[in-house]
């Protein structure tokens, strides 16, 4: 499905190019396929091999936000039952920098945020969230 104008927005508001747009392959999703109570629309976040390959991997985006009844806000959505994944956007010689032990990396939250640097050439693997990642323990 194509890039509906209130998502294709999203992502350029998040700084990144109409090419890097269709480089990374986003699309909206039908609303029947969404099935989150108040959820619209959402859009999908392939993510990405080391070689930048898609690897069947995807968030979503969901619009708008879901409030849950603890207060809590949810902007994305993923697989239930899946791990956080690091996101290689195929916009950086990620191979290259894999085989690179003293190469320096900066980490950033979010995948629009962190594409958005690697279109800019900075060696950055975005993370799905930080909050995703951390141990309730």
């Amino acid at each position: 499905m194509a890039l509906a104008p209130e998502h294709r927005a999203d992502l350029k508001k998040s700084g990144l190019s109409d090419s890097t747009i269709e480089q990374l392959l986003f699309e909206s999703e039908r609303p029947q396929e969404i099935g989150i109570p108040g959820v619209e629309s959402a859009y999908a976040l392939p993510y990405y091999t080391l070689e930048g390959q898609p690897n069947c991997f995807r968030r979503r985006k969901l619009f708008p936000s879901v409030t849950h009844a603890d207060g809590s806000t949810q902007k994305y959505d993923q697989p239930k039952d899946t791990a956080p994944q690091i996101y290689l956007p195929p916009l950086f010689p990620w191979p290259a920098v894999a085989r690179n032990p003293k190469c320096d990396l900066l980490i950033t939250e979010g995948e629009k945020k962190g594409a958005s640097m690697c279109e800019r050439a900075s060696s950055v693997p975005p993370s799905p969230g930080l909050e995703l990642a951390h141990d309730a323990r």
